[in-house]
């Protein structure tokens, strides 16, 4: 049932994708600054040292090849959880309407 009277519904499949939709998008946003602190935590802690002591050098390559990857894994998730391609517009602007008005009231 909707918030409001004429208000676009979800089927069961449509908010079902939805939620799988936001799963993935939690789990990428997880991951993401996961692999950021890291990323981040490396660089403060070799960066003093970077340009006078070759472990640090090293330490920051493997740090930098890492990010790399999590970079390309990102993208590749991405886009297999892409809203637009899993669900259609119609649906994709009711949930936005739907998450915008459990915000307001949450």
């Amino acid at each position: 049932m909707g918030f409001l009277l004429g208000e676009p519904k979800l089927d069961r499949e449509e908010f079902n994708q939805c939620l799988k939709y936001l799963e993935e998008h939690y789990k990428l946003t997880t991951f993401q600054e996961k692999e950021a602190d890291i990323y981040n935590e490396s660089l403060t802690q070799y960066m003093p040292s970077l340009a006078t002591d070759s472990h640090s050098a090293k330490e920051m390559l493997k740090v930098a090849e890492r990010f790399k990857k999590a970079a390309h894994l990102l993208l590749q998730r991405s886009k297999k959880t892409c809203i637009c391609t899993r669900i259609g517009r119609s649906t994709t602007l009711c949930l936005a309407n739907r998450l915008l008005q459990l915000h307001c009231l949450g």
